[in-house]
């Protein structure tokens, strides 16, 4: 469960990183990989506890730990994302 845990950290914060490269105010970065994580979190949460049977007081603190390093990993990506230059969107046809 961990390591399904350390991925929605990782994903939030390359979500941030992607909407600020790709032109987003910093924000909705931030905003769309705090969003994302929740999404994910509440996804992982519940078929943990139906999977497994884990008392939900025992997951929901687990939960809204990773759901907090995951919204720190968004804006250290959009932040990141700041620093370099800004990528021009692709022309769409």
């Amino acid at each position: 469960m961990l390591m399904l845990q350390g991925f929605v950290v990782v994903l939030s914060g390359y979500l941030g990183f992607a909407a600020r490269r790709e032109g987003a105010s910093f924000q909705r970065a931030l905003l769309g990989g705090a969003l994302a994580a929740a999404v994910l979190q509440s996804i992982l949460t519940g078929g943990t506890v139906w999977l497994e049977g884990v008392a939900w007081a025992r997951s929901i603190e687990l939960a809204m730990t990773i759901w907090a390093l995951a919204c720190v990993a968004s804006a250290l990506g959009a932040s990141a994302a700041g620093l370099l230059a800004r990528q021009e969107p692709i022309a769409r046809w």
